[in-house]
């Protein structure tokens, strides 16, 4: 189970996270890179990381963020694949 701060967000993008944690894992990303696995969240990622789902761990050569999946949901969804 999710802290309470993510459960808002997990209940209502839990198909896109499950999605996002499946394809990079702990891995980072970039929108380039989501767009290429087939999902275009670029107008939600501030979202995202407002609601403490992916953390930015950097820039990249364009000016463009580097993401991560938190921790948190990390553990959540490899719990839940084990389970």
């Amino acid at each position: 189970m999710v802290s309470k701060h993510l459960y808002g967000a997990v209940r209502v993008h839990d198909t896109t996270l499950r999605q996002i944690a499946a394809t990079f894992g702990s891995r980072s990303f970039t929108n380039v890179d989501l767009r290429a696995a087939g999902m275009d969240l670029a107008g939600i990622m501030t979202s995202f990381h407002r609601s403490g789902c992916i953390e930015r761990v950097g820039w990249d050569g364009r000016g463009k963020g580097v993401w991560k999946l938190s921790s948190e949901l990390v553990d959540h969804y490899a719990a839940e694949a084990t389970a």
